[in-house]
């Protein structure tokens, strides 16, 4: 199975960090693509793969995080999705980003997991709320929390709840 970013900022590293480094997904395994080249590139030195495009990375990856700023969203999601299909799982840690508009956005059915970390989970004390479109299965959820818990704690939360987190959650 292959993870992917889309976005390698400080919080993305974070959780890629920690996924290695728990061992809960060897880097090997995880793909990474960010605008800047030499982001994917200090990743690929670290033994993860790079992508040079989100559409490869789509293509390669059955998870994909959109570790992207809100204001980058339809951008990347219209890129995304040239190669979108339904068995693709995508996890947004974008702040104010409902499992449905990612949706729309991919005009696919995909499963969507939303979720809001906190700042501390850089240093592995976290605080992550965490919401599933319906199509999410138990497996698909039960493993994107435990990638979370590696960096501290998770609290699992009702969709219509998840906008309230981030004035106390906020990235």
């Amino acid at each position: 199975m292959i993870i992917g970013f889309i976005g390698a900022g400080n919080m993305a590293g974070a959780i890629i960090n920690n996924m290695v480094s728990s061992g809960i997904h060897p880097a090997g395994q995880i793909m990474v693509y960010d605008i800047l080249k030499d982001k994917r590139d200090a990743f690929q030195k670290k033994g993860l793969l790079a992508a040079g495009s989100i559409p490869e990375l789509v293509k390669s990856c059955d998870i994909i995080f959109l570790s992207v700023k809100p204001q980058n969203f339809v951008e990347v999601l219209e890129e995304a999705g040239k190669e979108v299909k339904k068995e693709k799982l995508f996890v947004t840690i974008a702040a104010g980003i409902s499992t449905g508009y990612v949706t729309r956005l991919l005009s696919c059915d995909c499963p969507v997991i939303r979720v809001m970390p906190n700042t501390p989970l850089l240093i592995g004390q976290g605080a992550t709320a965490i919401t599933r479109s319906k199509n999410v299965t138990d497996k698909e959820f039960a493993f994107i929390q435990s990638i979370f818990a590696s960096c501290g704690t998770v609290t699992v939360l009702d969709e219509s709840k998840m906008n309230a987190v981030i004035s106390v959650n906020s990235t």
